[in-house]
């Protein structure tokens, strides 16, 4: 057992996870929670690839990073935000590389296709292009394509279904196929198109991954507070942040300002947009020792407010959590294509099997080549990572544009 004991442990852990797509993966994760774990909560933060976990007394980090390696995803412990951003700055990295190798590699092969078939097999420069071919396409396997190996076949070991599962048969089985005929002499080599399959998918899942960096962040304190950081107390010159403030502050805002946390109004009247809070559009007028509720923009200068909660016990920070949980949380739709993706990808696998072994007798070589064709074309990708990364990033969109979306149903039943 690894886990440390120091004198007073932390409150949660953090860590970072490499393979989360969609709803169905923070789903996975949120099932080992339980009374007999030795850890309490799991937040998922699907944007940083990031589990926050509340521990129990006994926790321990063996125990849960075996877990959550069981279900297919590659997990890290991390101490401090530093680590997490330079954990970040190098998947990014990886991810580059991976790219970039494909898009290379792939390029030069498809030239020595184009080569070939403008008539260059029916010279003595066929076999010697075929075999550079085949030396080229080694990198995008094994560096670029290791991710959907690694995935499809670790689900394939625990007898679950995964979306990269049938590129990963069709990376497996079309490079055999191309191997054994370059040994043969044959023509039918298919080394360009699975590079450019490669490229392409990894094309697709960077901007995904892009997407949910950028776009798919938790909802934080800032994004209520806007570019109030600093609040100043009545009767004081320092600014403070609004972490350091505390119940019975007194604090002045000026117009524009964002109240940090619940209070009540000391000036005799003032005028707020409690749209985020209300969702009244009209300014409200407030008088004196009326509440005032995080979140409100002050729309006149010099108001005193004095705070009757901290900003973590504030109406605010209820949104705040119930947003945070929208995003994350699964609804019909998002159900229904989990499992629709599950039942596809399990299906094309067995069709394609079921069809080689039937036509395998007939044509060896259509057998291969229609098998391959149908597990590349019938990959539910699309299906499974774009609807519940499309719901997500529209709860957090319209809460830039002020419209708080506590439940993700709610956009489902929107009709045009």
């Amino acid at each position: 057992m690894s886990t440390s004991n120091p004198a007073v442990p932390p409150s949660e852990y953090l860590f970072k996870v490499e393979g989360l797509h969609c709803a169905n993966c923070i789903q996975k994760v949120k099932r080992l929670e339980g009374p007999e774990r030795s850890w309490e909560t799991i937040s998922v933060d699907l944007g940083k690839q990031l589990l926050t976990v509340v521990p129990r007394p006994h926790f321990d980090t063996d125990e849960f990073q075996k877990a959550v390696s069981d279900l297919g995803f590659s997990i890290r412990n991390i101490r401090i935000s530093k680590k997490l951003k330079e954990l970040q700055k190098q998947e990014n990295r990886w991810f580059l590389a991976r790219l970039g190798i494909a898009g290379a590699f792939a390029g030069n092969i498809m030239l020595i296709a184009f080569a070939l078939y403008s008539g260059a097999d029916q010279t003595e420069w066929r076999l010697p292009l075929q075999w550079l071919s085949f030396v080229l396409f080694l990198p995008v396997l094994f560096f670029s394509g290791w991710p959907f190996l690694k995935n499809g076949f670790q689900s394939l070991r625990r007898m679950q279904s995964s979306i990269d599962l049938p590129i990963a048969v069709a990376l497996v089985g079309g490079t055999s196929l191309s191997f054994y005929n370059l040994l043969a002499n044959s023509t039918y080599i298919y080394f360009d198109s699975l590079g450019i399959l490669v490229f392409l998918i990894l094309s697709t899942r960077y901007l995904v991954y892009r997407v949910q960096v950028n776009h798919l962040e938790p909802v934080s304190v800032k994004d209520f507070l806007g570019k109030t950081a600093f609040f100043k107390l009545h009767n004081q010159s320092e600014r403070v942040g609004f972490e350091e403030l505390e119940k019975g502050n007194l604090l002045e805002l000026n117009e524009g300002d964002a109240v940090p946390a619940d209070g009540i109004l000391e000036s005799k009247i003032a005028e707020f947009d409690t749209s985020m809070i209300t969702g009244e559009a009209l300014p409200q007028k407030i008088k004196q020792f009326e509440a005032v509720y995080s979140g409100s923009k002050v729309l006149t200068s010099g108001v005193l407010v004095r705070l009757t909660k901290g900003f973590q016990n504030s109406r605010a920070m209820l949104l705040i959590s119930s947003i945070n949980k929208a995003m994350n949380q699964k609804t019909p739709l998002t159900s229904f294509t989990d499992k629709a993706a599950q039942i596809l990808t399990s299906l094309v696998v067995f069709c394609g099997s079921l069809f080689f072994i039937f036509y395998f007798s007939i044509d060896s070589s259509a057998a291969v080549n229609r098998t391959l064709a149908l597990l590349v074309i019938a990959c539910p990708c699309a299906l499974a990572i774009a609807t519940p990364l499309s719901l997500s990033l529209g709860i957090r969109k319209a809460f830039k544009k002020g419209i708080i979306i506590k439940k993700p149903e709610a956009i489902e039943k929107l009709k045009s």
